[in-house]
């Protein structure tokens, strides 16, 4: 893939072709390679080899040592800290001490835990990325670019390529065209001052009211009474809030059981139903939460897992995994009765994972298959299969809002029409949603990376986002919305968010002015621009900016500093390409190298905005000074006894300054630089 990129790339520029340094023959099926301080590490997969060349004169590389393994794959080679990572089949990595090429030592075989190959790896700060999968072997040439040079790895050796860009021509410098002599203009008719249209009040970003940690692996909520049911699958575990303060929910009691599952909970009647694995629905006395008593048992008859419930009339709607929609008369809540089950298609073994009503129709959503369909529920005892969509990618839930169903797939959540025969009104762009809710216009959703968004979808084929938050964990979520309070079950707790929809400003009635005599008015002086100064990139894992702005669709560096200077902050930052923090202190802030904030502005594509948990921090009041660095001298690393190791970071554009000024603001006395594309910080 990176090889056809390349030749395209070198084509548009309509330079001469690259130019081949040289062409060295070694090994029978080689594939990824890579490239550090003047060698060149390449996998044979068919020898089961790994091969260490010497490219510092590029004409004629020669092969320095090799490494030979019993086990298989062979695929890419990469430097943790000096130490290398070499990918194989079956879940395996194997760290090697390369540091002679002619004596190159294992160090430790290291099992991921899965079977399948390890194709590729990526360092970043103190963790290691791997793409692995579970395919066997496959064969093609591997690419590693470093400045105009590119070292390709092919089946039978090792080619070495150079290319020069070429020369920008200079645009010629046009010849001055005499101005004519000025055209004297009419005076002009004075024009009535406009009345001024009051700015409607903006949309409040959706805020976090409070965050509650507890719990190890949370997945579904339902709010009722002012009091949240959350499931922690983790601990097997039915949790009950006390929300009526939003900004210090409490735990009022809980229930464990030994069952597996803890899937969604709903109440029937003042009842507590809590949906389980193995077709089993516990039914649950929860008046008293600090002492929550067993009723009994119910099993609908099905193995498989009680997704999500619905009520209707006297009855208990079901997503069952396995049964499809199920039906129970709840009538009698403490002793349900199972009515019937319907699957959409009796040839697949699961059909329910989501389910929404309305009126004579339940809605269920198939994540396994990727389809919508509709039962009609008009005769209980005789439900029909209504719909069927096809197998579309849709996930597992949906909602209903009026004649509107909001379904998320794999990369949006489409509007369908339900009086129009399931017609697309339009889609949200927001890929990997879990749970959403609809109050009216109003759509919220939650996705598994983390991020809680709000979108107007008024007009449903323009649908816009009024904010959104990051919550800093990745996970599954659920979320119930109450009115304008959102309540979202994370893996590690409970998060409470509130929004509040822009407010109507009713249009003015203009009131006639009289046309006054021009006056000629002076030329307003521009106003000044916020002074700011660029103090580099930094992690936000921490967040030492408090002040949560705005995440917009016109963010700059220039106008996040603005307001942030008018709001009476002296730091401002930009994040995510888009998010606008402010704040008074830099107090235990962490500063990376300035190529990780390498997200484009949305207000202006020219200039970079942080990145994924990076800012690009400005100061409003100075430029912070930082000590002047000076070489100590270069020395030898030993892998075993590691002494620059407090602080690590990888980049292939680092540079004594990137290095030297983050150990510095960091705090490090000493800073070091190895292999090209390592740098290491150090207190003393």
């Amino acid at each position: 893939m990176h090889m056809v990129l390349l030749t395209i790339c070198l084509a548009a520029t309509a330079a001469a072709a690259p130019t081949l340094l040289s062409s060295s023959a070694a090994g029978t099926n080689n594939m990824n390679l890579y490239e550090a301080g003047g060698k060149v590490y390449q996998s044979d997969v068919g020898a089961k080899t790994l091969r260490i060349w010497d490219v510092s004169d590029l004409t004629a590389p020669v092969v320095l040592g090799n490494y030979v393994t019993t086990d298989a794959g062979a695929y890419q080679f990469r430097f943790v800290n000096g130490i290398g990572y070499w990918g194989m089949n079956a879940g395996l990595i194997k760290i090697l001490d390369v540091s002679d090429p002619a004596n190159i030592v294992l160090i430790k075989d290291f099992n991921i835990g899965c079977g399948g190959a390890v194709l590729e790896m990526k360092t970043w700060d103190s963790y290691l990325l791997v793409a692995h999968n579970d395919m066997g072997e496959f064969s093609f040439f591997g690419l590693y670019l470093t400045s105009p040079v590119a070292f390709v790895s092919v089946g039978t050796g090792l080619r070495i390529f150079e290319f020069a860009p070429p020369t920008p021509v200079p645009t010629p410098v046009p010849t001055p065209v005499p101005t004519p002599a000025p055209t004297p203009l009419p005076t002009p008719v004075p024009t009535p001052a406009p009345t001024p249209v009051p700015t409607p009040i903006p949309a409040s970003i959706s805020q976090l009211l409070s965050s509650a940690t507890v719990g190890s692996n949370n997945q579904n909520l339902y709010e009722a009474g002012g009091k949240v049911y959350q499931s922690d699958m983790g601990a097997k575990t039915l949790r009950i809030w006390d929300v009526s303060d939003l900004t210090a929910p409490v735990v009022l009691g809980s229930y464990v059981t030994t069952d597996a599952g803890a899937y969604q909970f709903r109440f029937v009647n003042g009842i507590g139903y809590w949906g389980m694995n193995n077709g089993l629905i516990k039914i649950l006395d929860v008046s008293d939460p600090a002492n929550i008593v067993l009723i009994k048992d119910f099993n609908i008859g099905c193995g498989g897992a009680v997704l999500e419930m619905e009520t209707w009339g006297s009855y208990l709607l079901v997503a069952h995994q396995l049964c499809g929609l199920s039906i129970i008369d709840v009538s009698t809540p403490t002793s349900p009765v199972f009515v019937t089950s319907l699957k959409h298609n009796t040839a697949v073994s699961e059909s329910a994972y989501g389910i929404s009503v309305s009126g004579n129709t339940a809605y269920l959503t198939d994540h396994y298959n990727g389809i919508l369909w509709a039962a009609d529920i008009t005769d209980p005892t005789n439900p029909s299969v209504a719909y069927i969509s096809p197998a579309d990618g849709y996930k597992w839930t949906n909602v209903v809002s009026g004649t509107r169903i909001y379904i998320p797939t794999q990369s949006n959540i489409r509007i369908l029409d339900l009086s129009n025969n399931y017609a697309l009104l339009g889609t949200v762009p927001l890929a990997g949603v879990s749970s959403l809710a609809v109050d009216g216009d109003t759509l919220w959703a939650v996705t598994s990376s983390g991020s809680v968004c709000v979108y107007d979808v008024s007009n449903p084929s323009s649908a816009t986002m009024y904010g959104s938050y990051a919550m800093g964990e990745a996970s599954y979520f659920s979320l119930y919305l109450s009115s304008s309070v959102a309540f979202v079950s994370v893996k590690s707790g409970l998060r409470i968010f509130e929004f509040a929809p822009p407010t109507p400003v009713p249009t003015p009635v203009p009131t006639p002015v009289p046309t006054p005599a021009p006056t000629p008015l002076p030329t307003p002086a521009p106003t000044p621009p916020t002074p700011k100064f660029f103090l580099g990139c930094f992690k936000t894992e921490t967040r030492f900016l408090a002040r949560y702005m705005y995440s917009g669709v016109d963010t700059t560096p220039s106008k996040c500093a603005s307001d942030c200077s008018n709001a009476g902050y002296s730091y401002a930052g930009v994040e995510f390409g888009k998010e606008c923090w402010c704040g008074n202190s830099v107090a235990g802030s962490v500063k990376t190298v300035t190529r990780d904030c390498n997200m484009r502005c949305t207000g202006d594509n020219s200039e970079w905005c942080g990145s994924g948990w990076k800012m690009s921090l400005y100061s409003l009041v100075s430029a912070l000074s930082q000590p002047t660095p000076s070489a100590v001298g270069c020395y030898k690393v030993d892998p075993a006894a590691r002494v620059l190791d407090q602080l690590a970071y990888t980049s292939s554009a680092n540079t004594v300054e990137e290095c030297t000024s983050a150990c510095a603001w960091n705090g490090y006395k000493l800073a070091g630089l190895q292999n090209g594309d390592d740098f290491f910080c150090i207190f003393t």
